[in-house]
């Protein structure tokens, strides 16, 4: 199965609290920082995990896209 990718805008110092509930999640979605300064961060999950890793997301993105 391949996996679904989102990238999206978050204020710099949130990064290392969405990778803590991720990791919470039990690694629901793998974060990947594109720009630590900017907040830009990337994160691949399973297709069947896109709403749940959305919910999460909406809470912290000022921008969220489909890559």
């Amino acid at each position: 199965m391949k996996s679904k990718k989102l990238r999206a805008e978050i204020s710099p110092e949130r990064i290392a609290f969405l990778k803590f509930i991720l990791d919470g999640y039990d690694h629901l979605a793998l974060l990947t920082v594109k720009d630590p300064k900017a907040g830009i961060v990337e994160l691949s999950f399973f297709p069947s995990e896109k709403e749940e890793v959305l919910k999460i997301l909406k809470g912290f993105a000022k921008k969220i896209e489909e890559v």
